[in-house]
């Protein structure tokens, strides 16, 4: 019996070798968390708010000469979801402008052709250079 007691001693933990665990460079798991926070934070912040959107009802009246008809009109705007700036990769005077505002296009598609004047200029001053 004395040796079963004995063994179930051994089991124990003793509370005295118990020690905190060893976390070396704790300001690097501190830095580290906290970027980790500053992180999920960012992504959590709404970078491109709803735009605000008012709303009016609309009244039918009945009656009139249109044969019964119900017409309803509105006017108001639409606001695109995408915006993209476009730019010449060379100065020159807007020649001709084969697309208006809202139009839908398409990449690769010509939206303006510039006046290439001074562009042929120099390219034929830079050839006669070449020659000479």
């Amino acid at each position: 019996m004395n040796s079963k007691s004995d063994l179930l001693k051994q089991l124990k933990i003793d509370k005295e070798q118990q020690s905190a665990p060893n976390i070396k460079y704790p300001w690097v798991w501190a830095g580290l968390a906290a970027a980790l926070l500053l992180a999920a934070l960012w992504l959590m912040l709404d970078r491109n708010p709803a735009f605000a959107v008012s709303t009016s009802m609309a009244r039918i009246e009945a009656g009139g000469g249109n044969g019964g008809q119900i017409t309803l009109q509105a006017t108001g705007y639409v606001t695109a979801r995408r915006r993209a700036t476009v730019s010449s990769k060379v100065m020159g005077k807007v020649e001709e402008l084969l697309v208006e505002e809202g139009d839908y296009v398409e990449t690769g598609q010509i939206l303006a052709k510039l006046d290439d004047s001074n562009i042929r200029k120099d390219y034929l001053l830079t050839e006669s250079q070449l020659l000479a």
